[in-house]
């Protein structure tokens, strides 16, 4: 025998229509961006891939600039050259960087942890990410734009 149960018939209701109507009012979802704070000791630089590239203060002075520089695997830096010295030391992570001016045409290299390399003023060059990075940039004289402490 089948034992059959009466329910009590639910009053149909718009759900829908109502969640429509109350996630109208809902505030926006907030980006990662909202969440980072700018301040005067960190430089936020486009990449023209991945990126952001990011640089901490460390130490500015009248005749050299110093910043602790991060960005992710596969952030590239576009074409690009400096009026100051640029000397870049790897600590953590694998950077490559491509000269293309006509001395150095397509010259590559890579820096692994513990490498250096001093970019000369005006030499124009790519540098891309390989693995999640950090180094020092060392500008002398100091950049414009460089963090300040």
């Amino acid at each position: 025998m089948w034992n059959l149960k009466l329910q009590k018939k639910i009053p149909e209701f718009n759900h829908l229509a109502q969640l429509q109507t109350l996630t109208g009012l809902l505030p926006p979802v907030p980006r990662l961006e909202d969440f980072v704070k700018r301040t005067s000791n960190c430089v936020e630089l486009q990449a023209a891939k991945g990126g952001p590239i990011l640089l901490f203060y460390c130490y500015k002075g009248e005749n050299i600039a110093i910043a602790r520089t991060f960005a992710s695997a596969g952030t590239l830096m576009e074409s690009h050259s400096h009026q100051e010295k640029i000397i870049l030391i790897v600590y953590k992570g694998c950077i490559e960087i491509t000269f293309n001016n006509k001395t150095l045409k397509d010259e590559k290299h890579i820096l692994n942890i513990g490498a250096s390399f001093e970019i000369l003023p005006e030499t124009e060059h790519v540098i891309y990410w390989l693995k999640d990075s950090w180094s020092f940039t060392i500008s002398i004289p100091p950049t414009k734009g460089f963090p300040d402490g």
